[in-house]
């Protein structure tokens, strides 16, 4: 699943080097996604990135959190506890919009879709200069866009 910030904003650090550098609101979203989605202990599968976190859940099975509950549910209870975090952190004592509504979601039917899904959450941020939720990578394709129009 893909969950976004509202309007893209970058909140959770940089990607430096290939690599995603959390500052304190990355370093508490990752916590929280830990505490209540983490299923694998040697399988990547979760990133949080500067505005949007990819994460696997596990529903059903020996190694899911998710108590019966249905996945929106879940999505809901972690944007909850982390707007909560994230507006202490930041002095603001409610309201502070941090996620978009919804989340994206892809159902994992096999190993071989889990273990690629596994790797693009893992290879995520050495991609960040062409992913389409960087609104930088966003602003430059558009940029190239317009240009070929106007020829």
């Amino acid at each position: 699943m893909t969950i976004c910030t509202f309007s893209r904003s970058s909140i959770f650090g940089p990607i430096v080097d290939g690599k995603m550098k959390l500052n304190e609101t990355g370093k508490m979203a990752d916590e929280v996604w830990s505490s209540m989605f983490r299923f694998l202990e040697d399988v990547d599968t979760w990133i949080v990135m500067p505005n949007h976190l990819h994460g696997i859940v596990a529903i059903g099975g020996d190694h899911a959190r998710s108590a019966g509950k249905p996945l929106g549910r879940l999505v809901g209870a972690f944007k909850t506890a982390t707007t909560k975090r994230i507006n202490e952190i930041s002095g603001v004592t409610r309201g502070a919009v941090i996620w978009q509504r919804n989340f994206y979601e892809h159902i994992i039917r096999d190993d071989r879709s889990f273990e690629n899904i596994a790797a693009y959450i893992r290879d995520n941020p050495a991609r960040w200069d062409s992913d389409p939720e960087n609104p930088i990578a966003q602003d430059s394709e558009r940029d190239a866009r317009e240009r070929l129009r106007t020829r």
